[in-house]
């Protein structure tokens, strides 16, 4: 599980309204999703990709 700073993440979210920081890319960039445009967001992997945990340790 990576771990975030905040300071890395911030020039990313600091645009969007309602942020939420999801993961990070192949190349270490922070990946956000703003639930201000779309309410709705898919997550999806094989049995085992860590899903689950990403969203319940994140929160």
């Amino acid at each position: 599980m990576p771990h975030y700073r905040y300071e890395a993440i911030h020039p990313h979210i600091e645009k969007i309204e309602l942020s939420v920081c999801i993961v990070q890319d192949i190349y270490g960039n922070p990946v956000s999703w703003d639930f201000a445009n779309l309410e709705i967001l898919l997550i999806s992997g094989e049995i085992g990709a860590g899903k689950s945990s990403m969203l319940t340790k994140q929160v």
